[in-house]
């Protein structure tokens, strides 16, 4: 499999969709070309959609009911500080 098909850029209206195939194994020259992109602030990630843990029923059925236009984010909440989890890189 090529580089472009396992890391595809399509172009769209507002910019660049870029997909990353879950079957195929990235080699260092797609992470490269990837890293590339994002250092040059040429990535937008685009949220629809937040959820929090508890809501994870109705995420999914948005999703499987072909509504979603960008990413679906699930927040699971630390219930002791009140506050979203700190991601490892905090």
């Amino acid at each position: 499999m090529s580089a472009q098909r396992r890391l595809q850029l399509q172009p769209t209206r507002g910019g660049v969709f870029i997909s990353v195939s879950s079957s195929a194994k990235l080699r260092p020259d797609d992470l490269n070309r990837l890293r590339a992109i994002i250092e040059a602030g040429k990535l937008k990630a685009v949220i629809d959609r937040r959820y929090v843990l508890e809501d994870i029923a109705v995420a999914h059925e948005y999703v499987e009911n072909g509504h979603k236009k960008g990413n679906v984010v699930i927040t699971v909440m630390d219930k002791a500080r009140r506050r979203p989890f700190a991601s490892a890189d905090s």
